[in-house]
């Protein structure tokens, strides 16, 4: 048995590395961590920006422009990003959130070099095209009507504006029906040069590549400048303070009631995040944690008990479709 523990425990070959900063002379911060073994590398550029920098007129127009990146940079027309990076075997997408925006290419090792030329020019080189915001305007309106479909939706819509009442965090990320249909080309490329700079972006490299080379091909891409708008920046988190409980009541045609609970824990940090996920698990992390079996099993109150954790991890929507 000693013999066995020795041969497990002696092959390092896919010990994870520890993360790797660098800053490039344009401001782009870059996190690289090596995954031997793996032959895949992913490629992610992560935008400090989402619906914390929207305003009511243009409540959804992070997730809007998240879309529109697909749609034709300066070295790809509307259709070929996809269409090149499944040649080489990759797999791209988009996600945005209350606080943040991030694009990724998941790819095999001998084709990164795809990864890093499709993101970076999506994030530095998009064309954000009348033709292509007008193709896409019916797209994301039919992703809004369609959360309709889930009668919990309304819910959780109450929620969120309930407990950030009065700060960007009360809007839904994806914005609304109205909002949507009327952003214009200007709003869309303001944006995008407002938030969509080097200082506001973190390129993240993990995976089975070399630390020189993965830092070669950053310095390579994403190297780029671009002139930024007086007053561009993130505006940072936003907090409520709660007096007195909220309880808030309302009817739908559905065939069973659903309720949410919602407690306010404070700031969260690196130090205390991770707890507050494994708690979230025991309280309701499958059939037999604590709420599911007293709710549901012990006392046949409910159907089924989640926690959705930290709830601006939930908020985001994707692009691919």
């Amino acid at each position: 048995m000693s013999a066995l523990f020795l041969i497990l425990f002696g092959n390092t070959e896919k010990v994870m590395s520890a993360p790797v900063e660098h800053k490039l002379p344009n401001g782009v911060t870059v996190l690289y961590e090596k995954v031997p073994g793996v032959k895949v590398v992913s490629v992610q550029c992560w935008i400090k920006t989402g619906s914390v920098n929207e305003n009511d007129k243009l409540s959804g127009i992070s997730h809007f422009l998240e879309h529109m990146l697909f749609n034709g940079t300066k070295n790809f027309k509307p259709g070929e990003i996809d269409e090149y990076l499944d040649v080489k075997g990759g797999y791209n997408n988009a996600f945005t959130s209350l606080d943040v925006t991030n694009y990724y290419v998941t790819i095999p090792t001998d084709e990164a070099e795809a990864a890093y030329e499709v993101v970076s020019d999506m994030v530095f080189n998009a064309l954000l095209l009348q033709s292509e915001i007008d193709r896409e305007k019916p797209v994301v309106l039919q992703e809004i009507n369609r959360k309709y479909d889930d009668p919990s939706y309304k819910m959780w819509q109450d929620l969120q504006a309930t407990l950030f009442e009065g700060t960007p965090y009360s809007r839904q990320v994806i914005g609304s029906s109205k909002t949507v249909s009327e952003f214009t080309r200007e709003e869309i490329i303001d944006y995008y040069n407002r938030f969509y700079h080097p200082e506001n972006m973190t390129l993240v490299v993990v995976g089975d590549i070399e630390q020189e080379k993965a830092l070669e091909l950053a310095g390579k891409y994403f190297n780029q400048t671009r002139n930024v708008p007086v007053g561009a920046g993130y505006k940072g988190e936003n907090s409520v303070t709660f007096k007195s409980p909220v309880n808030k009541n309302f009817t739908a045609d559905v065939n069973v009631d659903y309720a949410v609970f919602a407690y306010p824990t404070g700031m969260q940090d690196i130090n205390t995040v991770y707890a507050e996920e494994v708690f979230g698990e025991i309280l309701s992390g499958g059939e037999y944690s604590l709420l599911n079996e007293v709710i549901k099993n012990q006392n046949n109150t409910a159907i089924y008990v989640t926690d959705i954790g930290l709830f601006n991890h939930y908020n985001g929507c994707c692009a691919k479709r």
